[in-house]
């Protein structure tokens, strides 16, 4: 038996315990991991930073952030076929040059598509140079665009001369479909499953025929296939052609094929098995690692504006959904701006939070729909070290709260964090599914933890002041 106060025994972090006093009810209840993520700049070594090793109860490391395959295309099953998903602002670009045939013919462009809803005028292929020598094959339905070509066709503009779908035609929803675009000495067919259906003279031309890119069209598409010749090929030939037959092999320049990809395969390269050989690929890379130096007399972790850090592994299960939990850290802003100094997620549709802070930057935490919170103190943000912390109370409808140099500097009540897991974290910035790198932060950070719990204000205001258990 003992006094009140007397029992206290050592708990393990992460572990559910179970009490009882007497004969009365089984009481139990679960310790927290504690500090999640622990990331410190004083023992890096000088110069540009490979790694970020995270001390923290989640592990893993923080490295130089990369696209990877943020702007791949996803490959999809659809009536037991499968495609690559065309997406808005995501596209594959050829590492050879169009063929020369794409400028003024004679040509056939072969292409199989999946199309679910059937929707008109999103974009499939094309090629050219901006502004006013661009090419574009479309996906469509009736009397909508087939081929547009000249100033704008690149931008979904279409407002220059083009060769369309017929009238009425309503065999493209819902369905697999496999057309064929020829052109020779003025006259465009096309034929849709072998079969002509549109025949028309018309002026096609371009300058130059530049790179090829497959999609930034919409989510409704699915491309199969893809076959370019030199020559326009006859009917007999686009029979076999449909019927999966070989032709014109002497006049293939480009020949793609992902019928064999799994459902869910992130597609960033496709090779072309045609004469012209290369490939199509994801926009190049670049370099965005930090760099560890001294800045306002701390060693810290450096960003120019251009470099990020993503972590090697996805959002802890502690930070995601409505769990509680305290981000710290020691930050030091070269410019003002809407910048992210952490991000738990990618810039999904929903979900996604990330933090923010500097100057006209009013941010702190930012979710999606406009929530999150704002700074207060909107002012005297750059050019010294300042200790930041975001704390959530954890459940529905409760509070989030900002403190800055340990002082509460804006808060929002009646919350509810939702956040989204399975993405890597970043530090410096947030990459967004469609645009890439965003958010990009100028500055230093020489210390950040994450833990699964609320701290209390007087802990964050010892941490500012260097005291207790804090940063």
């Amino acid at each position: 038996v003992f006094a009140p106060g007397e029992f206290r025994p050592e708990l393990a972090p992460n572990t559910v315990y179970y009490w009882r006093a007497g004969n009365g009810p089984m009481w139990s209840f679960t310790t927290r991991k504690g500090v999640i993520l622990d990331l410190a700049a004083d023992q890096l070594s000088d110069g540009k930073l490979a790694e970020w090793k995270n001390k923290g109860k989640a592990g893993g490391t923080f490295v130089p952030a990369t696209l990877g395959t943020t702007f791949a295309l996803t490959a999809q099953e659809f009536r037991g076929r499968t495609g690559v998903k065309l997406v808005k602002g995501r596209k594959l670009v050829s590492s050879f040059d169009a063929p020369d045939c794409l400028t003024n013919g004679p040509f056939t462009i072969y292409y199989d598509i999946g199309s679910r809803y059937g929707a008109g005028g999103q974009r499939i292929l094309s090629w050219g140079e901006s502004p006013n020598s661009v090419a574009t094959l479309l996906s469509g339905s009736s009397g909508k665009i087939c081929l547009n070509w000249g100033k704008g066709a690149d931008r979904g503009r279409y407002r220059g001369p083009s060769f369309n779908y017929p009238v009425g035609n309503a065999g493209l929803a819902c369905q697999w479909t496999k057309f064929a675009v020829t052109y020779e000495n003025g006259v465009a067919k096309l034929y849709l499953d072998g079969r002509l259906i549109q025949e028309e003279k018309v002026d096609y031309g371009i300058a130059r025929a530049g790179k090829l890119a497959i999609g930034d069209g919409s989510s409704y598409n699915l491309l199969r296939e893809v076959r370019i010749f030199d020559k326009a090929l006859s009917a007999g030939d686009i029979k076999k052609l449909t019927a999966g037959k070989s032709v014109a092999n002497r006049n293939l320049q480009v020949a793609i094929n992902v019928g064999n990809a799994k459902d869910g395969e992130a597609i960033g390269r496709i090779e072309n098995t045609g004469k012209l050989k290369g490939h199509f690929g994801m926009q190049v890379d670049v370099d965005r690692s930090a760099e560890v130096k001294t800045l306002g007399a701390r060693k810290s972790v450096v960003f120019n504006g251009k470099a990020m850090l993503q972590s090697d592994i996805t959002l802890p299960a502690g930070l995601t959904d409505d769990h509680p939990f305290t981000i710290e850290m020691w930050a030091y802003c070269e410019e003002d701006g809407d910048t992210r100094l952490f991000a738990m997620n990618k810039e999904v549709a929903r979900r996604h939070v990330s933090l923010g802070f500097g100057g006209r930057q009013t941010k702190a935490l930012v979710k999606p729909s406009r929530a999150g919170v704002a700074w207060n103190t909107n002012r005297d943000v750059t050019g010294k070290w300042t200790h930041l912390a975001w704390v959530y109370d954890g459940g529905a409808r409760t509070e989030v709260r900002v403190y800055r140099d340990g002082k509460l500097d804006g808060k929002s009540d009646f919350t509810t964090m939702d956040t989204i897991g399975g993405y890597p974290m970043y530090v410096g910035g947030m990459m967004n599914p469609t645009d890439g790198a965003k958010y990009m932060f100028k500055g230093g950070i020489d210390a950040l933890k994450a833990y699964d719990y609320p701290r209390t204000a007087a802990e964050l205001e010892r941490a500012a002041q260097g005291a207790g258990d804090g940063l």
